[in-house]
């Protein structure tokens, strides 16, 4: 049986639980009404609530109803130190104890109520197994024909390529030398031969007693014409 204690005396909580710990059902321990709505929600079934009722701020009281609406069959037992005489309309249809309690009662009590239950099994609600999705079935690949191989083509060897001989960079053209107009070439000039020069006639030793001699004067020589440079 799964059994949510609720308390907000952290000393009653560990009595309970010292009580119960030997005990074969399953216990959820909280401090508190909404600490017992997120523990309820994780145990997924709640059996029997034991619970105070003056807490704060969610009263017993509210705490079942709002349980009920989670787990309609679940049984409760109310643990209170006051007279609830006075609230019959919220205690009808549970079981109540009075604190201070003594041990066995509350052992009693929860053996009561496991003993007017149906076997947990009969709540137990079987998770629906998801049904697997059919897998297409995939459809048949054709297979392709052998593609004839072709038969590998030699490869020819590399020619080596010649390195390419240096361009000679261009011989400047010299320019045309203008030719020189040929100047006429002067006829040759005559040249007159010179006449002989006369030999000088040795003068003959002044003869004291003798006249002087008469001496015949030379004959002018005639003076060379200059000859003209050749023409280039």
């Amino acid at each position: 049986m799964k059994i949510l204690i609720v308390d907000d005396d952290a000393a009653v909580l560990q009595v309970l639980t010292d009580l119960l710990k030997d005990t074969p059902h399953e216990i959820a321990v909280c401090h508190g009404g909404a600490a017992a709505l997120e523990s309820a929600e994780a145990l997924q079934w709640v059996n029997l609530l034991i619970s105070d009722v003056v807490m704060d701020p969610m009263d017993g009281f509210t705490l079942r109803q709002k349980l009920l609406e989670r787990f309609p069959a679940m049984k409760t037992l109310f643990i209170s130190g006051y007279d609830l005489s006075d609230y019959s309309a919220y205690t009808a249809g549970c079981d109540l104890l009075t604190k201070p309690f003594e041990g066995h009662q509350i052992l009693e009590a929860i053996a009561k109520v496991a003993a007017s239950m149906p076997k947990v099994v009969a709540h137990v609600v079987a998770t629906p197994v998801p049904v697997a999705t059919p897998v297409p079935v995939a459809k048949p690949v054709p297979v392709a024909k052998p593609v004839p191989v072709a038969t590998p083509v030699p490869v020819a060897t590399p020619v080596p390529v010649a390195t390419p001989a240096p361009v000679a960079k261009p011989v400047p053209v010299a320019k045309p030398v203008s030719v020189a107009t040929p100047v006429p070439v002067a006829p040759p000039v005559l040249v007159a031969t010179p006449a002989p020069v006369a030999t000088p006639v040795p003068v003959a030793p002044p003869v004291l007693v003798a006249p002087p001699v008469l001496v015949a004067k030379p004959a002018p020589v005639a003076k060379p014409v200059p000859v003209a440079p050749p023409v280039p």
